[in-house]
């Protein structure tokens, strides 16, 4: 999650599909400690409103690689 636009609609969609499903919503930002930290709790902000938890993560490194390892876990 950067907080763009098209993040914000990934998320609008991962919600609506986590208010139907038994699943997790997780949400990745990757960046500095600072930066993931703001995009997170406004992420984690949209989650509230819409009263759906997920896991909030903060991340470093090379994002293809960082994701890649998200989605195996």
């Amino acid at each position: 999650y950067d907080d763009t636009e098209a993040s914000h609609r990934a998320l609008s969609t991962a919600l609506g599909l986590a208010q139907r499903l038994p699943a997790t919503l997780r949400v990745l930002a990757i960046g500095d400690s600072d930066a993931t930290g703001r995009l997170l709790d406004r992420a984690g902000a949209y989650l509230d409103s819409h009263h759906v938890e997920g896991d909030l993560i903060a991340a470093a490194g090379p994002a293809t690689a960082r994701i890649l390892r998200e989605t195996e876990e």
